[in-house]
């Protein structure tokens, strides 16, 4: 059966005409009770149990010599008494016009489903449409406005509702779902002090999303302070990682010798080149001969090296064309430091031109970090003579592991060279990691303290929209949801929250590294580093991010979830 609205209207007149008759009785009755002054009030049906009961606890507690009158009435009728002057002030529902009248919000309840202990939907946490759709459901009537939202969303999601039973009261409702009759949708109001009885309620699933989404304005600050220190931490740590992981490749094939020896002079060193193959153990000595010019109005370090097969096997050539180490020992090529060759703008096949010298053709590139000059590597026979005065800078020794100690020994006894002047490939590495890592220990300490300071503005704001959201979590205890089930309902839209930030902002720091790699450490040291991703690093500070939201979460948790029901609802009442 479907009321018409012609029926609807005849509906209307005859209601306005019994509540004008029921108004006068009623204004009959309070002119003779008006002697003795009463604040005058009304719930609809839904307020009626709990929540009005603990309301007037506390009424009378702070006013004892005020008594009340109380009218539990539907949403129309309470508003017409009010009109009328019978009533000082009533609840409704939001479906009541209020034309003529001062009407204030105190709150939005969802509503929820309820039912019987042991009803297959009590092992959800939450109900979403789809199960509802499926359960025999105990309804208010299509005229309820609560009811026709939740037809807009079954029809948005192409669902309908199989209606069991319809009432226009949620009290029904609930006493109805908990004698079986099928799975109720109320007001959670309704549902308080129902849980003794047997009655579950859950809240459906669409709430979780909408107030995670209602607490980003809160959280955005604080939520976007932790954006951009994890993808700082990202971006700087895969750049970090990157150039360890690459400085120590090239570092390893650098140090190719066993012992490196640095003469006070050239003299000094040709002597010791001249003594070392009569040493047992000595396999190749490996003399580099190096000068400085200018090129470009920059100074430049110009090396020479002999032709020997080790320098083909361990120098870190970037690009190079066939038959480079052949050309160099020919004295017809050179190849670049990687700063050089970009600032002098050369690739191979260039022809590279030094201040007194026949100009030589660019056969190879190399990786030099470290240095911040420019180099130019070229034979030592040609280097030395087109510069006479150049200088013999190092040697490096291929010896027989068992000998390295004696020779090392021999060295500082017979030419008095000092520990910076004979150093072995161990130590030289050695110092040369440590130095390394001293200059990128700072980077370490930086990322800590930026995360650190995210989660400082993340608790702050956490604490903040904790105190303001005690109002809005207060209802959610009404309709019987545990505060510890409150805690973990919120702690849960934070690491959501938090999930999605570290979703983005690994992205974000990977596009932060690919700048710092490409862009900024080519323009300030002259070098490009290859762009490396570590997955065990971006997990790590995946979770290190998440673990910070929680470190935040955890304090106002700890509070929510040790909150007593009355303060709740003190706070919700204040609130409203």
């Amino acid at each position: 059966m479907q009321r018409t609205p012609e029926a609807t209207l005849l509906y209307e007149e005859i209601r306005r005409l019994n509540v004008g008759l029921e108004t006068l009785g009623r204004k009959i009755r309070a002119i003779r009770g008006a002697a003795q002054p009463r604040l005058r009030i009304g719930c609809i049906h839904a307020y009626s149990g709990a929540i009005v009961s603990d309301a007037i606890t506390r009424f009378r507690q702070r006013y004892p010599d005020t008594p009340l009158y109380l009218q539990i009435r539907d949403s129309n009728t309470l508003r017409d008494m009010v009109v009328s002057g019978e009533l000082d002030l009533a609840a409704v529902a939001d479906e009541s016009e209020l034309e003529g009248l001062r009407g204030h919000r105190l709150a939005s309840l969802r509503a929820v489903a309820v039912f019987p202990d042991g009803h297959p939907l009590a092992r959800l946490q939450q109900v979403g449409l789809a199960q509802l759709a499926e359960a025999d459901v105990i309804a208010l009537n299509a005229e309820d406005a609560s009811r026709q939202r939740l037809d807009a969303l079954l029809l948005q999601a192409g669902l309908g509702l199989k209606i069991a039973i319809e009432t226009p009261y949620s009290s029904t409702v609930c006493h109805l779902a908990l004698a079986g009759h099928g799975v109720g949708i109320a007001n959670p109001a309704t549902a308080v002090g129902l849980e003794a009885a047997g009655l579950c309620h859950r809240p459906l699933a669409q709430w979780f999303v909408a107030d995670s989404r209602q607490q980003l304005p809160a959280l955005a600050l604080a939520l976007m302070a932790l954006l951009l220190a994890l993808a700082a931490s990202v971006g700087v740590g895969s750049m970090t990682s990157g150039f360890r992981q690459t400085f120590l490749g090239w570092l390893d094939q650098q140090l190719s010798a066993e012992l490196y020896v640095t003469p006070h002079d050239t003299a000094q060193g040709l002597a010791i080149a001249a003594w070392l193959p009569t040493q047992p153990g000595v396999r190749a000595v490996l003399a580099q001969w190096r000068t400085e010019v200018r090129v470009g109005g920059a100074p430049v370090q110009v090396q020479g090296v002999i032709d020997h097969p080790a320098y083909a096997q361990h120098w870190p050539l970037l690009e190079q064309r066939s038959e480079a180490w052949r050309q160099l020992a020919s004295g017809a090529g050179a190849m670049l430091s990687e700063q050089l060759a970009r600032r002098l703008a050369l690739g191979l096949g260039d022809r590279l031109s030094l201040p007194g010298a026949a100009p030589l053709d660019v056969v190879a590139v190399y990786a030099d970090y470290g240095n911040p000059r420019g180099q130019v590597l070229v034979n030592a026979d040609w280097l030395r003579r087109t510069w006479p005065e150049a200088t013999l800078n190092t040697l490096n020794l291929r010896v027989a592991g068992e000998q390295v100690a004696t020779l090392k020994a021999a060295l500082q006894q017979r030419y008095a060279l000092d520990g910076t002047r004979l150093v072995d490939q161990r130590t030289l590495r050695r110092w040369s990691v440590e130095v390394f890592e001293r200059t990128f220990a700072a980077t370490a300490a930086l990322n800590s303290l930026i995360l650190g300071v995210a989660g400082v503005a993340l608790l702050i704001s956490l604490l903040t929209l904790g105190q303001s959201r005690l109002g809005q979590l207060a209802p959610l205890w009404a309709l019987g949801v545990r505060r510890q089930h409150l805690a973990w309902l919120s702690l849960g839209q934070t690491l959501l929250l938090a999930s999605l930030t570290v979703l983005l902002a690994i992205p974000l720091g990977l596009l932060l590294a690919w700048c710092l790699v490409a862009v900024v450490n080519v323009q300030a040291f002259g070098w490009r580093l290859p762009l490396q991703v570590f997955p065990g690093q971006l997990l790590q500070l995946a979770l290190l991010g998440l673990f910070t939201a929680l470190l935040a979460a955890a304090g106002p948790l700890w509070q929510l979830a040790r909150r007593q029901p009355a303060e709740l609802l003190r706070h919700y009442a204040d609130g409203t």
